[in-house]
């Protein structure tokens, strides 16, 4: 099932703010929001229980990321994002 992704007006000051030291940060936003999307969720889908989702860096110009969501029937709300070393 393909859902949509929706993301807090803090996630994309988070990427903007990270986008001066990680020139390719969006290009990883990217790639972890069509994963997000694509993936099957195991178990019951509860509705407002916290996810965790971490991505691995990809050199020196692709940060990692780590991302607090919720999921609902067909919507992905992206919470929070920390990028390279900083926090959510």
């Amino acid at each position: 099932m393909l859902r949509s992704i929706r993301e807090e007006p803090s996630v994309t000051e988070s990427l903007k703010l990270a986008s001066n030291a990680y020139p390719r940060v969006w290009d990883a936003f990217d790639a972890m929001c069509w994963i997000l999307a694509r993936r099957e969720m195991v178990g019951a889908t509860v509705k407002d229980v916290y996810r965790l989702h971490k991505q691995a860096a990809g050199g020196p110009t692709v940060p990692s990321l780590l991302v607090i969501y919720t999921v609902s029937d067909d919507v992905i709300s992206l919470h929070a994002v920390a990028v390279g070393n900083r926090r959510p």
